[in-house]
């Protein structure tokens, strides 16, 4: 018998969240343990903690190979633990993977005394008798001495009681396997030495060199075919939550009324968008699963002919990147958020926070499932909160967030991690508090930076490009507003404070000291659209009769709108605010991002001031044009207001794109009875655009630019 001493692996499984304490404990009292196995052998264990390991991006790095090598797997059974968080979440890849790859069940430790409540689905299904080895924390904390060192004796004979079996059936398992590779190594011995020696004639190494760049081309393509099917695959599920909304709403309406007659039209365009979604997904996985062949060919080559000397190794897929715009129901307000980055790196900018009323019961609710979801209960981390102009359908909730982290005692009471803040708001001294100054005179009390790196005000230059990169790789190209709309919003807030008996604080001129200005951007190069027009299409005539629209908007705040464009790895978001149509064009131009015609095409825009008819006309939409166009407002002051989409519609003609909607009706039902007639006549006209309302299931739509979000 050998009596070197063996090093056992050992890997915990939890959630940090609520499952870090008994993972310290269990780690605490195993690891560098020696015992004896049956046969006399010595051994050690040796217990993997993620919390004692260098951070990495993707657990298959680090964490996977522990896993691999481990004689058992600890699995701590908490709510977090139970908690199934998608298709990236590290404690479920964990035990899919043991799942998998052992027929060895996990050892399960219950610090809830729960029984099988916590314990992961797909562990019951498979051991639904499955033991669990109870370690209460909380009941451990107060004890000491020979108390304690009896709990811990208890629990880790359990515990050793299981070890020992599984780790000898994992020693069994992967003996076998490699008797089985040695058995084909044999087999290809004679044939190697006969290639290695033709190969050496017709210049083995090169021919190795361009297999290996064939196999990692190969493997690469076919990462790339796998990643765009999962794609297709999520977006098949946004459609068939879409879908199945619309049927709940069909059971509820009368077939005779016109709402029904919409939401029967919806639901057909849901149904060929899925089908073509299937028909694509299918063709991309069956020609990604021939490249993966190929390339597995190609490698098994090169290793049969013995290169294998050569140190290589296959190319690992670069993370798919996240560009989502998610439009949150705010009622009569606007709320966006824009997620980017990979999806264990994933940032978040925040623009507008809605009214105050709204904000408690729908911007809020939202943010506390992303802390929840994907941020393990903490802060979410906000890079940038923009605030696009003073209006309260826009400030409130911002005011909300800002007095929520004054006045928490705690981290877990904060909310968000406000990293940054965009807001053209004045300071005001003394006189009585309006709101606005209120927000100013919190953000200096908490020390966020306010406008960086502008010097005073976030603004564009009369000419040239001014583009602020965030942390993460996103670009924001500043398009308004100018020095002359600010001047004129001081002017206006100047005679609110002497209404309040206060005063304001002097106005700075920018100097754009911190930020550079490109004077000659090269002119922007339109993506020319694809003619995705259905067949039948027809413009429609419903549309040219109510075509409306104007550039007679006042108000100084609307004219000082902040206009932004979000750019990140290729695709587009234009930011309108409240701001008018011919001051979105002025900035466009002066930053180059209109062809020499006068054009722009762009992925994704939001309809000026909530879809108002005094913001927007027919031409902006012949020269701005987009894939997709986001509506907020619930029928409040008649916004969206239906001249507004009826331009949209008559000046993109038979072109294929969305129209995002976040209500259909909000409170304002007589708004939404007349939407319902406007879209009942369009049909007629078989038009090949899309109009998509939110789920009544979601407080949000969601446009994926890139890959899906999963929280």
């Amino acid at each position: 018998m050998n009596s070197k001493l063996q090093l056992w692996p050992i890997f915990i499984c939890y959630r940090r969240v609520d499952g870090a304490a008994v993972a310290r404990r269990l780690h605490e009292m195993l690891d560098k343990l020696r015992i004896v196995e049956p046969e006399n052998q010595p051994i050690q264990l040796d217990v993997y903690l993620d919390e004692t390991m260098p951070g990495v991006e993707n657990w298959k790095e680090l964490h996977r190979p522990y896993l691999e090598k481990a004689r058992a797997i600890i699995v701590i059974c908490t709510p977090g633990s139970k908690l199934n968080e998608g298709e990236n979440d590290w404690v479920h890849l964990e035990i899919e993977w043991w799942l998998r790859q052992r027929d060895v069940a996990p050892i399960l430790i219950d610090p809830l005394m729960e029984g099988l409540r916590y314990v992961p689905s797909q562990i019951i299904r498979r051991w639904p008798d499955i033991q669990r080895i109870a370690l209460v924390e909380e009941e451990w904390k107060g004890l000491s001495g020979a108390e304690l060192d009896e709990k811990v004796s208890a629990v880790r004979r359990q515990i050793l009681g299981v070890i020992l079996p599984s780790g000898a059936e994992i020693y069994a398992q992967e003996l076998e396997q490699e008797r089985r590779r040695t058995r084909r190594l044999k087999q290809t011995l004679t044939m190697s030495l006969v290639l290695l020696i033709v190969a050496g004639i017709l210049g083995g190494y090169a021919f190795y060199k361009g297999q290996v760049a064939k196999a990692s081309g190969i493997d690469s393509h076919a990462a790339r075919l796998f990643a765009q099917a999962r794609l297709l695959e999520m977006r098949k599920e946004t459609e068939v939550i879409r879908r199945d909304d619309l049927i709940r709403r069909l059971s509820t309406s009368q077939e005779t009324s016109i709402r029904w007659k919409n939401l029967s039209y919806e639901l057909q365009q849901i149904k060929e968008e899925l089908r073509l979604l299937k028909t694509k997904e299918a063709a991309v996985l069956a020609e990604g699963r021939d490249r993966l062949r190929k390339a597995d060919n190609t490698w098994n080559m090169i290793d049969a002919f013995g290169f294998n000397f050569f140190a290589f190794s296959r190319d690992k897929p670069k993370p798919p990147h996240i560009f989502s715009i998610e439009l949150v129901n705010a009622g009569y307000g606007e709320s966006i958020l824009v997620h980017y980055g990979t999806p264990d790196g994933i940032k978040l900018v925040m623009i507008n926070g809605g009214p105050r009323g709204k904000f408690k019961n729908f911007v809020e609710p939202r943010l506390r499932q992303l802390g929840l979801n994907r941020f393990e209960g903490a802060p979410v981390p906000i890079e940038l909160f923009i605030v696009s102009d003073r209006d309260e359908e826009k400030t409130g909730g911002l005011l909300s967030l800002l007095q929520r982290l004054v006045e928490s005692n705690t981290v877990e009471e904060r909310l968000v991690d406000i990293r940054g803040i965009w807001a053209n708001i004045f300071q005001v001294v003394g006189g009585r508090e309006l709101m606005r100054p209120r927000i100013r005179r919190l953000i200096n009390e908490l020390g966020i930076p306010l406008n960086k790196p502008f010097d005073y005000f976030v603004m564009r230059p009369d000419q040239g490009q001014v583009v602020v990169a965030l942390p993460g790789g996103l670009e924001i190209i500043v398009l308004g507003p100018i020095q002359g709309s600010i001047d004129k919003l001081h002017a206006h807030a100047e005679r609110d404070a002497r209404r309040s008996r206060g005063t304001i604080e002097r106005l700075d001129r920018e100097a754009f000291s911190a930020v550079d200005i490109n004077l000659d951007p090269a002119r922007f190069s339109i993506t020319p659209q694809a003619n995705n027009s259905g067949d039948g299409c027809i413009p429609s005539v419903n549309a040219q009769n109510l075509v409306g629209g104007s550039y007679t908007d006042e108000s100084v705040p609307n004219l000082a709108s902040t206009i932004l464009l979000f750019r990140y790895r290729g695709k587009s978001f234009l930011y309108t605010g409240d701001a008018r149509g011919d001051l979105i064009l002025e900035g466009l131009n002066a930053a180059g991002l209109l062809d020499s015609d006068g054009n722009g095409y762009f992925d994704l825009l939001t309809i000026p001031h909530l879809g108002s008819k005094r913001n927007i006309t027919f031409d902006f939409f012949k020269r701005v044009k987009a894939s997709g166009y986001l509506f907020s407002g619930d029928g409040r002051h008649g916004n969206p207001d239906i001249a507004t989409v009826a331009s949209l519609i008559s000046a993109r003609g038979c072109d294929f794109y969305r129209m995002y909607f976040v209500n259909r009706d909000g409170k304002q039902e007589v708004h939404g009875k007349k939407f319902d007639d406007f879209f009942e006549k369009e049909e007629s006209y078989n038009p090949s655009y899309r109009r998509v309302f939110r789920s009544l299931e979601r407080g949000s739509v969601i446009i994926d630019l890139l890959n899906p979000i999963r929280h």
